[in-house]
């Protein structure tokens, strides 16, 4: 269980600075060119594409078992990790009550990105069901 807790929390660290530069990026070159909900599915192919190799490596890296309740403590503490962050940070920089963090997560813009990041969590255990072998 100490590899899955450990893979988390790196798994959360990366996945949020790679998020974190591409958000800056959506909200400072595209958002204002196309509208929220269209830049946040801009964003959302392409930070998925680059979280699922790198969940790959995070688990191959820290030896994360390959069974389910591994899977799920590494996806859903990572996840929960990263709502977190996202929590402080949008205390921080844009000074949002956890209140209107949440919601933010109630628009179409906000729902796509939740939903990215719920997928970002489900990620170990897909990689476990649809790549990688016994």
């Amino acid at each position: 269980m100490t590899a899955a807790l450990k893979a988390a929390v790196v798994y959360c660290i990366a996945g949020f600075a790679f998020g974190f530069l591409l958000g800056v990026i959506r909200v400072s070159i595209f958002a204002p060119r196309t509208g929220a909900l269209l830049a946040v599915l801009i964003e959302v192919p392409i930070m998925l594409a680059a979280l699922w190799p790198l969940c790959g490596i995070v688990i191959r890296q820290l030896e994360v078992p390959r069974n389910t309740l591994s899977r799920l403590v590494m996806g859903g503490a990572a996840f929960a990790l990263l709502m977190v962050v996202e929590v402080v940070f949008s205390k921080m920089i844009f000074s949002q009550s956890p209140m209107d963090f949440i919601a933010g997560l109630t628009t179409s813009a906000g729902a796509l990105g939740l939903a990215g990041q719920v997928t970002f969590g489900l990620f170990p255990m897909l990689r476990m069901s649809l790549t990688e072998h016994r």
